[in-house]
């Protein structure tokens, strides 16, 4: 019996609705969650890895800088040229601890002034968390490895509303010693050490009315990467 093959549908927001990936005249790489889980432990280094043009620099102050295509972080300017965005909201600090329970990341490549801002000149990285879902479910995560490495991650998703209000909780807790010492303080450079947590609603009173929430923290004590 012959077995019949198709092009897997990705669905992404690029244009600030949802459509499929063909459809869009716009030059997108989206990651979904089986392309982010796969690597085992995602951090945002692994996007240069998968995308095309993308350089990914985390040897400023803790904080991830995107490049595409050559344009960064100017010196001396105020916003990037490559703006990430978490759930629609434009970021201008990344670190890790913010790349867990993710539904995909889309790198959106050349200017993207019409739909993003006109300081996007290089592109946007779109960070798409997991929405709260109709179901029951959730999941915990385990890890543990060289330099004392160890840490944690999960969520919960809970209807508390069939189909009205929807909650979901998630976190992510990370440790790991540094790999070079600095002399002068004895500070373990390159080390990890980080808490975040997720917690997000979505009310559905209509059809056609809803309102999505998200809180989100994270915190971290780190000395910094031995590239500083």
């Amino acid at each position: 019996t012959p077995v019949e093959e198709g092009i897997e549908t990705v669905v992404v927001t690029a244009r600030r609705k949802a459509e499929q990936l063909q459809d869009v005249p716009v030059a997108v790489t989206a990651l979904s969650t089986q392309d982010i889980n796969k690597t085992g432990n995602f951090q945002a280094a692994d996007l240069a890895q998968q995308v095309p043009n993308l350089n990914v620099d985390a040897a400023f102050a803790g904080n991830y800088n995107f490049a595409i295509r050559g344009q960064s972080q100017v010196f001396g300017g105020l916003f990037p040229s490559v703006v990430p965005y978490f759930a629609d909201v434009p970021l201008f600090r990344v670190t890790e601890g913010q790349f867990y329970d993710l539904d995909n990341i889309q790198v959106l490549r050349g200017p993207q002034g019409t739909l993003f801002g006109r300081v996007t000149d290089g592109g946007n990285i779109m960070i798409v968390p997991q929405k709260p879902t109709n179901n029951f479910e959730g999941y915990v995560e385990a890890k543990a490895g060289d330099y004392n490495l160890y840490g944690v991650t999960g969520a919960i998703n809970i209807p508390l509303v069939d189909d009205k209000l929807l909650f979901r909780a998630s976190f992510d807790i990370d440790r790991r010693d540094g790999y070079v010492t600095n002399i002068n303080n004895n500070a373990d450079l390159g080390n990890v050490n980080y808490n975040s947590f997720r917690l997000s609603l979505v009310f559905r009173p209509t059809s056609n009315l809803e309102n999505y929430t998200i809180f989100s923290y994270n915190g971290a004590n780190e000395s910094g990467t031995p590239l500083e």
